[in-house]
């Protein structure tokens, strides 16, 4: 027998409603309690998760983007302690994350020269009547060239670490996954993200005006260029520098990512790091050819080489 809440009248244990009152009523004697009792046993962790998940996705989504980040984040501040340490993280795709992140600074920095460049060169040739000169005046750097840079920058990122991965699969047999391969060997690209980020903050804040200054028609056709571009040499000195120990940066990575797995095979570690060199260097030279191919036409470098050299 249960009571009624309200006016206490003595009901059955099945009773929905009370015949006194008409009340609902609520079995808070048994029902309620076997149920949570039941729910305190039975329910697992992961059921917990689902059902608050469900409750608030919102919140749940929140809390998983915001971990990701702070994983990235101890990632990236663990690698830039310990560049040759095992210790990857358990998210098999960092290393795809440091190698654009490497990219768009790149990206950033070529952009900030050649963007100035063509478009003073732009301006300068609507002073000239020659046919180059006019081809020139309309030339502008747009979005697309943006892409086409950021596209290119990735692939010289990717150059690297494929190439290493090639070297460990094929030359010193290892069997290991591409994905955790890229991510440990990316450990070492975080110094290369620093000086990626220095370099191009040192491209936006001084190369980028001074040649915008050098190219403006006013400076260009006095004397006062020439003290400038004595200046920019200076600056172009300290960038060549940066972009040196950027690649030197990979070249050590390249070299401790053959040195530091298994050698399986019968040739020696110094001649496979020699090879994967050698590859390098040719599979770099023939993407900045066809980027440069692509990018630059030859009416433009005519053109500086005719007016501004």
């Amino acid at each position: 027998m249960i009571k009624c809440t309200n006016c206490q009248k003595e009901l059955a244990d099945t009773a929905r409603f009370c015949t006194g009152c008409g009340q609902a009523v609520i079995n808070l004697d048994t029902e309620p309690k076997q149920t949570v009792k039941t729910n305190q046993h039975t329910s697992t962790p992961k059921q917990a998760v689902q059902t608050s998940a469900q409750s608030s996705p919102s919140k749940i989504n929140k809390q998983a983007i915001a971990t990701g980040a702070t994983s990235y984040y101890s990632y990236f501040k663990s690698a830039l302690k310990a560049p040759l340490s095992a210790n990857s993280g358990n998210n098999i795709y960092f290393g795809y994350i440091s190698i654009l992140i490497l990219a768009l600074l790149n990206t950033f920095t070529f952009v900030a020269i050649y963007r100035p460049l063509v478009n003073g060169v732009s301006d300068l040739s609507r002073s000239y009547e020659s046919s180059i000169d006019l081809l020139l005046s309309s030339q502008r750097v747009g979005g697309g060239d943006y892409l086409k840079v950021f596209f290119f920058m990735i692939i010289l990122a990717l150059v690297f670490p494929l190439i290493a991965f090639m070297a460990n699969r094929l030359l010193l047999k290892n069997n290991v996954s591409l994905h955790r391969f890229i991510t440990k060997y990316a450990r070492g690209f975080s110094s290369a993200i620093i000086v990626s980020l220095v370099t191009t903050l040192f491209t936006f804040a001084i190369i980028a005006p001074k040649i915008s200054k050098i190219l403006d028609v006013t400076i260009f056709n006095s004397g006062s260029k020439f003290s400038l571009l004595i200046d920019l040499q200076g600056d172009l000195k300290i960038l060549i520098v940066l972009i040196s120990v950027l690649f030197l940066i990979n070249v050590a990575i390249f070299v401790n990512s053959l040195f530091s797995e298994t050698n399986n095979s019968k040739i020696d570690r110094l001649y496979i790091c020699i090879i994967g060199l050698i590859v390098v260097t040719f599979v770099y030279y023939a993407i900045q050819y066809g980027f440069i191919k692509t990018l630059i036409s030859d009416s433009f470098l005519k053109y500086i080489q005719n007016y501004l050299l």
